[in-house]
């Protein structure tokens, strides 16, 4: 019987030490994890997501934005008509158009990227 019983006890022993060590080594790893997370949001220096922005493709430390641009052209046109050996005119047409439009382009923004071809996209016309 007192072999049944050391025996128990020394199995119990055995896990339990097993447990806390296994929970030691759990919580150490989490805060060495927490404390590079910390470290690597403190860090100034550090352009977070930024570094995986093809620079083919992309604008770094950019953002999407639109801005307001304004076209104005103008046309005009005078002229004779000449008809039968006569002059007839001065006649004269002309004509101004102006519309507003939304251009694409990128801002200074870090930490983002923009689409280069984002820059002078057209919206809203």
């Amino acid at each position: 019987m007192k072999k049944i019983f050391f025996g128990t006890v020394v199995v119990v022993a055995i896990a339990v030490g097993t447990m806390i060590n296994v929970n030691f080594n759990k919580t150490s790893n989490m805060k060495d994890l927490v404390m590079a997370n910390v470290e690597a949001l403190a860090d100034p220096e550090q352009d977070e997501g930024v570094s995986d922005c093809d620079i083919f493709i992309y604008n770094r430390n950019a953002k999407e934005d639109y801005k307001d641009s304004k076209f104005t052209g103008k046309a005009g046109a005078d002229g004779y008509v000449v008809f039968a050996g006569r002059k007839f005119g001065p006649f004269g047409a002309g004509a101004e158009v102006s519309f507003t439009y939304k251009s694409g382009y990128c801002p200074s923004s870090n930490g983002n990227c923009c689409l280069k071809s984002h820059v002078g996209k057209v919206s809203l016309l």
